[in-house]
């Protein structure tokens, strides 16, 4: 098929302008802005619409880069074994919920007040050493509450509240946000 004629052309262009007109679309005379709207009408919406996309891909960003390292929860518990009411135990979870790899060198139980997590004595749960959390992923630490108890009685510590203590490699510490009563 060869290219079209002159007269093609013009017929076209004739049924282009008919089927407009029926439909009601404007026709478009030189310098005369498409559909009413000017250029700088439309340029400044155009840099609106590229701001509001820049300033939500910059605080993606920046969510994606708070979570990008780790994040530790530590989470104690407290419970007494089914059929044995005077052998409780405290399970002590290190979590990573971030998306870096962290190396946890210890976690300890610690005694305090409801409201304060400091403490004045820290019992080890778990031998010393290095342990890698990788991401999504959790320690469990268990201790019978006996060996505690008798540790803080030595010491005459009386705050009975359960905080959960994981000393990272990084040289942080992360307390439990929320204590539990010890178990009776």
């Amino acid at each position: 098929m060869g290219q079209p004629s002159r007269a093609q052309l013009r017929r076209g262009c004739r049924l282009a302008l008919l089927v407009s007109t029926l439909v009601g679309l404007p026709g478009r005379v030189r310098n005369e802005p498409l559909y009413g709207a000017d250029v700088t009408t439309t340029a400044l919406v155009l840099a609106l619409l590229a701001l509001v996309v820049s300033v939500l891909s910059l605080g993606w960003q920046v969510v994606t880069w708070r979570a990008g390292g780790p994040r530790i929860v530590v989470t104690p518990s407290a419970f007494h074994l089914a059929g044995h009411p005077e052998d409780a135990e405290i399970l002590v979870v290190v979590a990573n919920k971030g998306r870096a790899p962290v190396e946890v060198d210890g976690c300890y139980v610690a005694l305090g007040a409801a409201s304060n997590n400091v403490s004045t004595y820290e019992v080890p749960l778990a031998p010393e050493g290095k342990r890698r959390l990788d991401s999504m992923s959790s320690l469990v630490y268990q201790i019978p509450a006996k060996a505690v108890r008798d540790v803080f009685d030595a010491e005459s510590y009386r705050d009975f509240w359960v905080h959960g203590v994981a000393r990272l490699s990084t040289g942080g510490t992360v307390f439990s946000n929320k204590p539990v009563p010890f178990p009776e």
